[in-house]
């Protein structure tokens, strides 16, 4: 009768080792999760990618491409101060400028915090980041009806000689606030062409 018992507790015990074993191999890691938020995101599906990257969030709170991840959903969300958020943790962790820069500037914009915006640095980034970065700084001015001060910031924006949607967005807000009509309808057959990467 001992022997029985004893073979008994022994095999339930190797079917719980098991039953562990496959459960800790069937983890979710926060690449798995981020993967998932892609794909969600490639078939449109917002709310099931938030739920993957605040999953993935758990795991990491200072995973930087979560947060960027989050910061450009809400971005495309029209929920600019969740945005901020996720872009000023991208800095408190120590990502990369040209991971956080660009979206922390236009969720600025898109609030209203003009002055803030102004204050941005986009010295160090890339080009293209640059450009967008001044064209949104343009867009300040113009709200602020400040013409000249943003002709300079186009001018320093064509400098780069780099192209973006953004900066053609600007330049047609500017021009047409400036009474430049027809360049601004110049710009808007020019920025039709442009390809859709920002």
């Amino acid at each position: 009768m001992k022997v029985k018992t004893f073979l008994f507790t022994k095999v339930i015990l190797s079917l719980l080792l098991i039953v562990t074993l496959q459960a800790c191999s069937d983890e979710v890691t926060e690449k798995d999760y981020l993967d998932r938020a892609k794909a969600s995101l490639l078939k449109q599906d917002v709310n099931a990618a938030v739920i993957d990257i605040k999953n993935a969030l758990k795991l990491n709170a200072a995973n930087t491409d979560a947060h960027e991840m989050l910061g450009n959903i809400m971005l495309e969300s029209d929920s600019p101060a969740l945005a901020e958020v996720e872009f000023t943790k991208l800095e408190q962790f120590g990502a990369n400028k040209d991971q956080w820069v660009v979206g922390f500037a236009k969720s600025l914009l898109l609030q209203g915090k003009l002055d803030e915006l102004m204050q941005v640095d986009e010295s160090g980034l890339s080009k293209r980041n640059q450009v967008n970065v001044l064209a949104y700084k343009t867009l300040a001015l113009v709200q602020r009806k400040k013409i000249m001060e943003a002709e300079a910031f186009i001018k320093r924006a064509n400098g780069l000689a780099t192209d973006t949607v953004d900066l053609q967005l600007a330049k047609i807000r500017l021009y047409s606030s400036s009474g430049k009509f027809d360049d601004a309808r110049t710009v808007s057959y020019t920025h039709l062409t442009l390809p859709t990467n920002r």
